[in-house]
C-alpha cells in the first residue's frame, strides 16, 4: 500500500495528505472537499472606544471641574480602554465546504498559520486531480 504524501503537518494536531484533512479529532476525506479559504473576522471595537472616550471625558470634566476623583477615574478609564482597544485582534478563519455542507474548523489570530494550512489543503486538492 502507498504512502499518503503529505503536504502539512504540525505538532498542533493538523495533518494535510493526499487522501485526507485532519484537523484535531475531525477527519476530511480529501476528495469530499470542495474548495477551501480563508477569511478574516474583524474584532468590534465599540466597546473600546466607548471606554476611551468616556474615560477622556471624565478626565476633562474632572480637571475643568476640579474634582481629583474624576479625572482619578477618566485615567483608569482611558488607561483601560486602550489596553482593551491593543488587545483586540482579527480572528483568521478557516474554511472548507465539502459534500457534507461548510464549516470553519479552525480559528486563530496567527494569520500565516491558517493560510499556510489553506494553501497546502489547495495544494493536495491539485495533486488529487
Amino acid at each position: 500500500m502507498a504512502e499518503d504524501t503529505s503536504f502539512y503537518s504540525d505538532q498542533r494536531g493538523i495533518r494535510v495528505t493526499d487522501k485526507r484533512v485532519i484537523i484535531r479529532n475531525k477527519t476530511y476525506v480529501l476528495a469530499n472537499i470542495s474548495s477551501v479559504s480563508s477569511s478574516i473576522q474583524k474584532p468590534d471595537l465599540f466597546g473600546p472606544i466607548v471606554t476611551i472616550i468616556v474615560g477622556v471625558g471624565l478626565l476633562i470634566g474632572g480637571i475643568v471641574g476640579q474634582s481629583g476623583l474624576a479625572a482619578f477615574w477618566g485615567v483608569v478609564g482611558g488607561v483601560a480602554g486602550y489596553f482593551w482597544y491593543r488587545s483586540c485582534k482579527p480572528i483568521w478563519r478557516l474554511r472548507i465546504a465539502s459534500t457534507s455542507g461548510e464549516s470553519t474548523p479552525l480559528r486563530s489570530i496567527n494569520e500565516e498559520w491558517i493560510k499556510d494550512i489553506c494553501r497546502a489543503i489547495n495544494e493536495a486538492i491539485v495533486h488529487r486531480t
